[in-house]
């Protein structure tokens, strides 16, 4: 992008946000493949069963397969990830102002309630699967009309039926995350006392929790996405003696098969904390506060060059090949609109007349339709083509002030989120789902 392109997009920009009537802030990560995939392991898994468990027994934990003539073969070993050793690069980022109107238009969607398990009163919903066919979040026990937090107890939805399973030492911290096959991957984290807490990774397979090995040399470890093919990307780190805050992250890979790991994806002076995975299995995260980074697959790894007017930039949810989050021209008290990045691409979509207020409750799916909640204008569906529209309110909810909370959203466009209905009603959340087309 020419300099002179460059400096208008930054007098655009800081012009748009003077402007805009935002209140102050308040605060400073191919489906024909994945069906293959799962194709082959059904396949695996019901012809090999058998040779498989005799010959653990010989080869320890390789994976076998058939081959054509009904004989038992490993199957090749996947490649260690690389890293690359070299100095961290940038990513120029080509900057699109969107001005949007926000109107009390509200988007046509279906809403019907989110069916609980039977002992929940309540449930927080944290992550959904591209399709819409899975949704993971947490649950609250019925006490009365006070919905109290259950630890570690955890729900999935296959198709709308809710199954509740246990994570031993579950976090409030930390969001579950779920793919297209029904693999849950989360946070735990074990108490120490004193204020200290050492977090480690889980993941609910086939109707067990496992606990995920740490990176040797790293006492913790936190779960950030999950790729289509169940394997999972996180970061892990050192916990740093009492009265010290500063750790370094390193972004880490636990591979589906189990064959070793977790493998390393960066070296500590590249590293950093883990926020998402791209569909090119790009890793994206963060470096401190004010910088978003990647992990390449060839093992390098860039920071998203900052453009004119931006001062910091942070990422929050990530789906396809796009970012969202928001961006800062200033200080902590300056307006902090809505972003959406294009890794692939490299465009830089800001919305100056979006205020998230440095609040990260927003979310992208792979088509780049965001959902994005804010103090003054309530829940916002924000299309690919810069339209905005409102989430509609559910029958016998309130409307205002913002009683509506969702921050998940699928590929074909269903949301899942909560709505309030009052001091005096039975529930005083309800759970909903939202399906607004793709």
């Amino acid at each position: 992008m020419p300099i002179e392109d460059d400096q208008e997009t930054a007098r655009t920009l800081h012009t748009l946000l003077r402007e805009a009537a935002v209140p102050p802030s308040r605060a400073d990560i191919g489906e024909a493949v994945r069906q293959g995939r799962r194709a082959e392991r059904r396949r695996r898994g019901a012809a090999a069963t058998v040779a498989a468990v005799a010959l653990l027994g010989v080869i320890g934990t390789a994976t076998v397969v058939l081959g054509r003539g009904g004989e038992v073969r490993p199957e090749p070993a996947r490649p260690v990830p690389s890293i690359s050793p070299g100095p961290i690069g940038t990513v120029p980022a080509q900057v699109r102002t969107v001005p949007v109107t926000i109107s009390d238009e509200t988007l046509s969607c279906d809403i019907a309630p989110l069916v609980l398990p039977t002992e929940a009163r309540q449930v927080h919903v944290e992550g959904i699967d591209p399709s819409g066919r899975f949704i993971v979040g947490r649950i609250a026990i019925a006490a009365g009309r006070v919905a109290q937090r259950a630890e570690g107890q955890q729900v999935l939805w296959d198709r709308g039926t809710p199954k509740v399973f246990h994570v031993p030492n579950g976090s409030r911290r930390g969001s579950p995350v779920v793919n297209a096959d029904g693999v849950v991957a989360g946070t735990g984290n074990d108490n120490q006392g004193q204020g200290r807490e050492r977090e480690f990774g889980w993941v609910y397979r086939d109707g067990q929790v496992h606990r995920l090995p740490l990176l040797s040399g790293y006492d913790a470890a936190r779960v950030g996405a999950i790729t289509p093919q169940g394997d999972i990307v996180g970061h892990a780190y050192r916990i740093p003696p009492i009265g010290e805050t500063v750790s370094v992250a390193v972004p880490v890979l636990w591979r589906s098969d189990g064959t070793g790991g977790p493998w390393p994806l960066s070296t500590p002076e590249n590293g950093g904390e883990v926020l998402g995975v791209t569909r090119d299995g790009t890793v994206v995260g963060a470096h401190g506060m004010s910088r978003i980074r990647i992990w390449r697959p060839d093992g390098s790894a860039a920071d998203l060059q900052l453009p004119p007017g931006i001062t910091r930039t942070s990422g929050w949810h990530v789906s396809g090949d796009w970012v969202t989050g928001f961006v800062a021209p200033g200080d902590a008290q300056s307006p902090t609109p809505l972003m959406r990045w294009n890794v692939r691409t490299g465009t830089l979509d800001v919305y100056p007349r979006i205020d998230t207020e440095g609040v990260f409750s927003m979310a992208v799916n792979a088509g780049g339709r965001m959902i994005v909640s804010t103090a003054k204008d309530r829940q916002l569906v924000v299309a690919p083509d810069g339209t905005v529209r409102r989430l509609p309110t559910p029958p016998g909810a309130e409307e205002w002030p913002k009683q509506l909370d969702a921050s998940v959203i699928s590929d074909n466009g269903l949301v899942v989120g909560s709505a309030y209905h009052g001091p005096s009603a039975p529930v005083v959340r309800r759970d909903y789902t939202w399906q607004c087309g793709g």
